[in-house]
């Protein structure tokens, strides 16, 4: 997806959500595989979470074993990145155009690509961890049995420790390991360390690179393809200049729009 294609893509659901008074905080930017996605109004699992999604104060997402999802705030274009098997919260509170973000994490891997924030920070839950946020970039890695991994990349982030209420800051180069049993320590990144973090980003790029078809109806591959033999040479180079990206959008009693963004390369 190309920094023009989000930016107008965000632009326009705050539009909606400012017209109609919609209190969504995000948007789905790609979501690939298995997912489970209860909506907050809802007690039932969905089990696919298109894009162009909506999301809501306290939704739910789980990945399964080859799910991915990608998710940008309304507000400022912060986004998050979450791998396989993992599962989130997604909350927050909306005050006029801005969003006091908060997440809780069960278990997963997650990329984080935080925006300034202005007035509040940005909030991340774990079982044994609070990380507190202004704007940076980060990886954090959360097991079953509690262990947090957090790799900086840049800015600050504030990591707590629940139970020994020990406080670490983490910043570029840095790895912080945060455990159940209180302990919590800061340590240079290792080569086994950015070994990890590349492989986790070699994932996001393949994943990113993966086209979404949007569902047509039966026999539009056939008119396409009549179409496509009729075109001549201009047509056609006029044609993949331009790009098109339909999102639609959902609102929390189920409406739906169909939005039309064509840009440029």
């Amino acid at each position: 997806m190309s920094r023009l294609y989000k930016i107008i893509s965000i632009s326009v659901i705050l539009y909606i959500n400012l017209m109609f008074g919609v209190e969504s905080m995000a948007i789905v930017t790609k979501s690939i595989g298995g997912v489970d996605y209860r909506k907050h109004t809802e007690q039932t699992f969905l089990s696919k979470l298109d894009l162009g999604s909506e999301l809501y104060n306290d939704d739910l997402i789980k990945t399964k074993s080859n799910g991915f999802v990608k998710f940008s705030y309304l507000d400022d274009g912060t986004t998050i990145k979450i791998h396989k098997n993992s599962e989130v919260y997604v909350r927050g509170d909306i005050d006029k155009a801005t969003i006091s973000k908060q997440i809780n994490i069960s278990n997963g891997v997650f990329n984080f690509d935080i925006a300034k924030q202005d007035n509040e920070e940005f909030t991340i839950i774990t079982p044994t961890s609070v990380a507190s946020v202004k704007g940076t970039k980060f990886i954090l890695t959360t097991s079953s049995d509690g262990m947090d991994e957090f790799y900086g990349f840049e800015g600050i982030v504030e990591v707590l420790n629940i139970e020994s209420n020990t406080t670490l800051r983490l910043s570029r180069n840095l790895k912080i390991t945060s455990l159940p049993t209180g302990e919590i320590n800061s340590e240079i990144m290792t080569q086994s360390d950015y070994n990890i973090t590349n492989e986790i980003q070699q994932t996001e790029e393949q994943l990113d690179s993966e086209e979404i078809i949007p569902e047509d109806d039966d026999d539009s591959d056939s008119d396409s393809g009549t179409e496509d033999s009729n075109l001549d040479d201009d047509q056609a180079e006029a044609d993949t200049a331009v790009n098109e990206v339909r999102i639609i959008v959902r609102n929390s009693d189920g409406e739906e729009k169909v939005i039309i963004v064509r840009y440029n390369d």
